[in-house]
């Protein structure tokens, strides 16, 4: 609702006919024909980029909660718990690393977004990033930009990270923060505003979180919550500018205790906490991210059969997205 996703709805627009790739930790069991029900008949061509990888099935359990956030059916929940844009197709990308315990991204950027425009994409969502390069405009943020150049009508949101910290203890988060390639020019990049649920998933004063002490000891910080206010920034959530000088994220979406998918891979984590079998509580950008990227189906679904645009490009649903967007100051 704080989207906006049902008055998308009402109108008919729900991401028919749009496929969105994700680059994650995989998804569910990586099998079609026993996958988690919300995606069962909605998942396109999947591809393997991670390390050493021969599968694209999600032992982590982020990849899955992510996927939800786009386009799950919510068939398990009585369609109570979904994805913003339902009737949409989902390309995975797996990045996990089963030699690395972790997400491996390719060298060139361009193979793993070429493989997702060749199988019908044209929103890319990637919830992942480098804390080494805070703010910075790197080789891999560079190769970002190159490809959309080239590729105009493909959209690429990136996650701005969760470095939000306020270390001088003014109160007030710190800037600078946003993780490379999210410092890229022509993507479209996300923070985490709050989400309002008061039970479920982590209720807990700021300060008494385990990083709490260090990143969020002063007021009115320290006594705020996660998910109390759906019209607060999450302190977590990373700030620009970027070292250049860009405003950054240029967007913000709910990125805390949001529930969605659960990876019923063997040993998959869950997360911020179960809700149930079928189902786990999540936050950070990570999740911010990707439903503005259902968002971003919705909306060219929208460009396309109402407003006549055949291939709208990137920056016109990004600037749709970015002037559309309710100011939260």
């Amino acid at each position: 609702k704080l989207l906006g996703f049902d008055e998308a709805e009402k109108r008919g627009f729900q991401g028919a006919d749009e496929a969105v790739a994700f680059a994650d930790t995989g998804l569910d069991r990586g099998d079609l024909k026993n996958i988690h029900t919300d995606f069962s008949g909605r998942v396109g061509q999947p591809s393997i980029f991670g390390l050493f990888s021969k599968s694209w099935e999600d032992p982590d359990g982020h990849g899955t909660h992510v996927a939800g956030l786009i386009a799950g059916s919510g068939e398990a929940s009585g369609r109570r718990i979904q994805g913003g844009a339902v009737s949409a197709t989902l390309i995975p990308q797996s990045l996990w690393s089963p030699k690395l315990g972790n997400m491996s991204i390719p060298a060139r950027v361009k193979d793993m977004f070429g493989k997702a425009y060749v199988a019908g994409a044209r929103i890319h969502t990637n919830s992942w990033g480098s804390i080494a390069s805070l703010g910075v405009y790197d080789s891999m943020a560079q190769q970002v930009d190159e490809y959309v150049h080239a590729n105009p009508e493909f959209l690429v949101l990136f996650a701005a990270g969760n470095g939000g910290e306020d270390l001088d203890r003014d109160g007030r988060i710190d800037g600078g923060s946003i993780a490379a390639p999210g410092t890229a020019k022509n993507v479209l990049t996300v923070g985490a505003s709050k989400n309002q649920v008061l039970k479920g998933g982590i209720q807990a004063k700021m300060i008494d979180l385990k990083v709490g002490r260090d990143r969020w000891s002063a007021e009115p910080l320290a006594s705020s919550r996660l998910s109390d206010n759906d019209r607060g920034l999450a302190a977590f959530s990373s700030r620009g500018p970027t070292q250049d000088g860009r405003l950054k994220p240029e967007v913000v979406a709910p990125g805390t205790n949001i529930l969605s998918t659960r990876s019923q891979s063997s040993g998959a984590d869950v997360l911020w906490g179960a809700y149930n079998d079928m189902y786990v509580w999540s936050g950070g950008t990570s999740m911010s991210t990707p439903l503005v990227a259902a968002a971003a189906a919705v909306v060219r679904e929208y460009l396309i059969k109402d407003r006549k645009i055949a291939s709208p490009t990137a920056a016109l649903m990004k600037g749709v997205l970015m002037h559309s967007a309710d100011d939260l100051f």
